[in-house]
């Protein structure tokens, strides 16, 4: 194995990456001698660093990568805090290790991944069913010291995927046409149909319900809601106050029910900046960026993808799409689930989206031009369609 983990891009050596790369079966008897460094996505709100790395080697092997991409941890200290009690990057890690080679959408290939000892391992579960079980009014108490203690953190976590290029990469500011969402629909259809209801799940311990953390992620909406209306004010609709006051009394309800049966693996964060396509070939997206990944609902990831992507100019097509994820579940073997349970759990879908989105408010860092505008724009297309009431029949009686 290699030695330390870097912690950062700045700690990366030719030997570490040499060690790295034989450990993953990469290579066998070439060695890294040099390296350049090209940063991606800086001041875009990442809740990683990424940059693509181009080796240069003492001899030519078979199968050795030119470039690659490697990813660590956020340096912004607050946005780290945040991401890391939410486990993700061990989550992504994990999933490299354990599920990747089981999903039918085209994937990274992963060249080598790491981290440190979770300390908390043997514990975490019995904590986390503490913390859920505490009232969100004690929590909202608890978040500065909890934030503290995730700030104390200083594991290392390193990934070495492969470098998709010359694929291109989405662009979720240009956004979806119809086509192109519908592709993406039913390529994650396919993906949910594999895992759907699967004991695999069950099985692979680490794997978080989606309603992981619910209360704490409620006592941070409640918390973040004020300052989110405010700084949004121009851009948000009157009926979101609505819709805001119902999540404030039914938040972890939402989320409990979106990781009930029948629940399948989710991606998480599905949208056009965390996907490749091919010039010519198969229409379906690669995916890549899975520190999301999660059991639940699957139509979580059509809700998340369909109202922070869709073209503004291509909402039409909303409906449609939810037929279309609904039909590719059917044609893919799913039985015993509705195309009417199936919008309802569309519309909370984007109900517990604007859950997360007030509670990431001042909590994972916006910065850059591009950045700012995604989150903008991110915030107008779940707005224009957003989910009129009531909504007490989404949940059903005493909601």
């Amino acid at each position: 194995m290699p030695a330390e983990i870097p912690a950062d891009l700045s700690e990366l050596t030719a030997g570490w990456l040499t060690e790295a790369l034989r450990a993953g079966g990469v290579i066998r008897d070439a060695s890294v001698v040099g390296f350049e460094v090209e940063p991606i996505g800086e001041g875009e709100g990442f809740t990683g660093a990424l940059a693509r790395l181009s080796l240069r080697y003492d001899k030519d092997e078979d199968g050795a990568p030119r470039t690659l991409i490697a990813k660590f941890p956020t340096a912004d200290v607050t946005t780290r805090a945040s991401v890391e009690a939410l486990q993700v990057y061990e989550h992504e890690i994990r999933f490299y290790d354990d599920l990747a080679g089981s999903v039918p959408m085209r994937v990274p290939r992963r060249y080598y991944g790491d981290m440190d000892p979770n300390p908390l391992e043997r514990v975490q579960h019995v904590l986390q069913r503490f913390f859920d079980a505490l009232p969100v009014w004690l929590l909202r108490f608890l978040l500065r010291p909890l934030m503290a203690l995730a700030r104390a953190s200083n594991r290392r976590y390193v990934l070495l995927l492969e470098d998709l290029a010359p694929h291109r990469v989405g662009d979720q500011i240009q956004g979806a046409d119809a086509t192109r969402a519908a592709d993406c629909v039913r390529a994650v259809a396919e993906h949910h149909a594999a895992f759907w209801q699967s004991e695999a799940l069950d099985q692979t311990r680490w794997l978080p319900s989606i309603a992981f953390g619910a209360p704490s992620l409620q006592a941070l909406f409640k918390r973040s809601r004020a300052d989110f209306f405010e700084t949004y004010a121009d851009r948000l609709p009157p009926e979101l106050a609505d819709a805001a006051d119902w999540i404030d009394r039914h938040g972890v309800a939402i989320a409990r029910h979106m990781a009930s049966p029948p629940v399948t693996l989710i991606h998480g964060d599905y949208r056009l900046d965390n996907m490749f396509f091919r010039e010519s070939g198969p229409p379906a997206p690669i995916a890549v960026d899975w520190q999301l990944v999660a059991r639940a609902r699957g139509v979580w990831d059509v809700a998340y993808f369909a109202t922070t992507n869709l073209r503004r100019d291509e909402v039409s097509a909303e409906p449609e799409l939810v037929r279309i994820y609904h039909a590719e579940l059917v044609k893919h073997g799913v039985q015993g689930y509705s195309l009417d349970e199936c919008v309802r759990d569309y519309q909370l879908g984007k109900l517990l989206l604007v859950q997360r989105l007030v509670a990431a408010h001042g909590l994972i860092k916006i910065d850059g031009e591009r950045g700012t505008a995604l989150q903008n724009l991110m915030i107008d297309r779940l707005m224009n369609l957003l989910p009129t009431g009531p909504y007490s029949q989404l949940l059903g009686p005493g909601s």
